[in-house]
């Protein structure tokens, strides 16, 4: 067997084991991207907690239900860009629950 010969075989190899890590890589994306998602998902739920507790916990409580003649918090929802995000104006958010 020839130097060429020998070259094309060790290419023609080489391709062959980089197309099989290839096919294996692309069978298993589906199962990297769902654990990429649960990820993200969990770090979107500690942030969405820390965001209450840190806003919203002291006028809605734990149960986010609130309750009659509650202190303010240190922030309003207008203040937290309410107007921006739900299209209302101070004062109207929820019926006007938030001044």
């Amino acid at each position: 067997m020839g130097a060429v010969q020998k070259l094309a075989t060790v290419v023609i190899v080489g391709l062959t084991a980089l197309a099989v890590l290839l096919v294996l890589s692309l069978a298993d994306e589906p199962n990297r991207r769902n654990a990429e998602a649960e990820e993200q998902e969990h770090v979107a739920i500690e942030r969405g907690i820390d965001t209450y507790v840190t806003y919203c916990l002291a006028c809605h409580g734990p149960a986010g239900e609130g309750s009659e003649g509650g202190e303010r918090g240190e922030h309003s929802p207008h203040e937290l860009g309410a107007d921006v995000y739900w299209g209302v104006v101070p004062g109207e958010l929820f019926g006007g629950g938030h001044p």
